[in-house]
């Protein structure tokens, strides 16, 4: 025999599912088609920090940006945000493999370096 609670509980939980689940497919319909650089920070630069991104991989290699011939898209000249589109998954995948070992991933934080050389 069920009690009223736990069949009230269980469609709670069941409700609280699919408006998660519903919650998720609309924020994937907005991203649709491309990785915003917070997602591609996560997936292919171990997580660093945008400084950190900025100063020992993206200025470091201009190649990566579509301009360039590379992977990554500057949308607009205000802001300039940084996309992976879905059509360049697969190059970015490929760079990263072929480069990964050339970059210092235990490299100290720039906003670290950069305190650190005004206290010397």
């Amino acid at each position: 025999m069920q009690l009223t609670s736990e069949i009230d509980y269980t469609k709670f939980v069941n409700d609280v599912a699919e408006a998660v689940v519903e919650k998720l497919k609309i924020k994937d319909r907005a991203n649709k088609g491309y990785l915003n650089y917070e997602q591609v920070r996560n997936r292919y630069f171990h997580r660093k920090n945008p400084a950190w991104v900025k100063y020992y991989v993206l200025s470091q290699h201009p190649e990566l940006f579509v301009e360039n011939g590379g992977w990554l898209s500057r949308r607009g000249n205000q802001g300039k945000a940084i996309r992976l589109y879905d059509k360049d998954v697969a190059k970015a995948d490929e760079w990263v493999a072929e480069n990964d070992a050339k970059i210092n991933w235990k490299a100290t934080d720039p906003i670290t370096l950069k305190k650190h050389k005004e206290n010397k």
